[in-house]
């Protein structure tokens, strides 16, 4: 058996053979044979841009055009043995088709060789339709082809640079595709994996000192594409973005919404779980109306806080419920009443809350706002501070004048005590007695008399002392009224 191909000009060519193989020439045709026979070299064609192969067909008894791809493999079945071949561009190198181990395997390699010639060494052209370059992987042999099982190596694209005395023993950065599942007729999932290796470390025989700096894949056409890097857990080794512009200022990666829409939005998600589809998450999401950061979840996950760290500790958290926690994470163990929002302050460093005026005059710092407008505010003058509430004639109806303060104040019980816990000296009422005679001043709690402090149900009575100085002032004045009626008796 042996093929017969012509050379015609398009570009230079040089094939020669080894132990095995040998061609001989019959005017412009090649013919190659596996009669182990001496070698015959084909000198380089000068005018590059019009040199190519015809390869005799004995069906039809004529010429027809062959790729180098059928060329190689008609070649091995002649020989029986692996081969590689050799494009050389120039007409300076050796043998065209030579026997080799790559990588310690017998494997079917084409060369694309180049010196000093400046462009691409090895270009595909399409017309009409973009070129593409396959890999047609199987497990098995060549005349017992199997499926490609999961993890399988389907095909590769790797740089073996020279180290002044070799080239690399293996690539040292390579694109592999890799199979995901075993391929079946309908189940053919795979991934592409991008392997580098580091600064200062030496590529091995099994590519071993590579890493996997990312993976593309999906679980499915529902989930989207998944992309998966490589890191050690240290912050210095995940991996980041950096501009290649020395003269930037500011790195920005972004992430645009597909199209522009009131309900567009482009998003930054981080997922807690290895499933995706079922996994809490963080999401900075910028819509047209808002920035967003929230705390979310897929599929049948539990929701988790938001919380805010600085300094390797947590400052502020938002639970699930909406209650906030600014310098805490959870109520004192002494208090079970819930708030919006909690301030905790560490004792002998900083106030809880500070509120600053950016005027020497007055202005307002706190407003107290419900559903009837403002009720209350807090503010500041260039000396002072004022605490108000609302006590406008638009907002009352029924006024009458006190003509009971001196009844009240009589049944009122004022005290003095001392605090359980601080033993801290006290004066005032019990809010619970008080509530008998002026409910108005007094914030009712729980009713469980057996409760203590220390217990997690325990709520407790308050007092506001304010609600006590109108009683004082229509007191006072009719202290005043009966001074005067006296003083002015004979």
């Amino acid at each position: 058996m042996s093929i017969r191909m012509r050379v015609l000009p398009r570009f230079p060519a040089m094939i020669s053979g080894i132990s095995g193989i040998t061609t001989s020439r019959d005017g412009t045709d090649i013919i190659i044979k596996s009669d182990y026979g001496s070698l015959v070299r084909i000198p380089a064609v000068d005018n590059q841009a019009t040199t190519f192969f015809k390869v005799w067909n004995a069906d039809n008894d004529s010429y027809s055009i062959m790729t180098f791809e059928d060329v190689f493999a008609a070649v091995v079945d002649i020989a029986d043995l692996m081969a590689k071949g050799t494009y050389d561009p120039t007409g300076k190198n050796a043998d065209a088709f030579n026997r080799a181990n790559h990588y310690g395997y017998a494997k079917d390699t084409l060369y694309v060789r180049g010196e000093t010639v400046p462009g691409v060494d090895l270009a595909t052209f399409g017309y009409g339709v973009g070129p593409t370059v396959h890999g047609y992987g199987a497990s098995g042999t060549i005349a017992s082809p199997a499926a490609m099982p999961a993890t399988g190596f389907i095909f590769g694209l790797g740089g073996r640079p020279h180290t002044g005395t070799a080239f690399a023993e293996h690539a040292t950065a390579a694109l592999h595709f890799i199979a995901r599942e075993n391929i079946t007729p309908t189940a053919q999932g795979s991934s592409l994996k991008f392997l580098i290796t580091p600064l200062g470390v030496t590529t091995t025989g099994d590519g071993s000192n590579r890493k996997t700096v990312f993976q593309l894949e999906s679980d499915s056409s529902t989930t989207g594409t998944r992309f998966r890097f490589t890191g050690n857990g240290s912050i210095a080794q995940r991996m980041y973005f950096q501009s290649v512009d020395t003269s930037a200022v500011t790195t920005s990666l972004g992430v645009i919404p597909p199209v522009d829409d009131a309900n567009a939005s482009g998003a930054y998600n981080a997922f807690a779980k290895v499933d995706p589809a079922n996994s809490p998450f963080g999401q900075l999401n910028a819509t047209p109306t808002a920035i967003k950061v929230s705390s979310d979840i897929t599929g049948s996950a539990s929701y988790v806080p938001l919380s805010l760290w600085t300094a390797g500790a947590e400052r502020m958290r938002f639970e699930t419920t909406g209650y906030g926690f600014i310098g805490t994470t959870s109520l004192l163990s002494s208090s079970s009443s819930v708030s919006m929002l909690t301030i905790r302050n560490v004792v002998g460093t900083a106030s809880s809350l500070r509120l600053e005026g950016n005027t020497a005059s007055s202005t307002t710092l706190a407003a107290f706002v419900n559903t009837n407008g403002i009720v209350g505010s807090i503010g500041v003058s260039g000396s002072a501070t004022t605490y108000a509430t609302s006590s406008d004639r638009r907002r009352k109806d029924n006024i009458e004048l006190i003509d009971n303060s001196g009844d009240l104040i009589d049944a009122l019980t004022p005290v003095s005590f001392t605090w359980k816990g601080t033993a801290d000296q006290g004066h005032g009422v019990i809010a619970q007695d008080a509530y008998q005679v002026f409910p108005e001043a007094v914030v009712p709690g729980d009713n469980d008399g057996g409760l203590s402090p220390d217990d997690e149900a325990f709520q407790p009575w308050a007092v506001d002392y304010s609600k006590f100085v109108p009683l004082l002032l229509a007191e006072v004045k009719a202290l005043r009224e009966r001074v005067a009626s006296l003083e002015t008796r004979p």
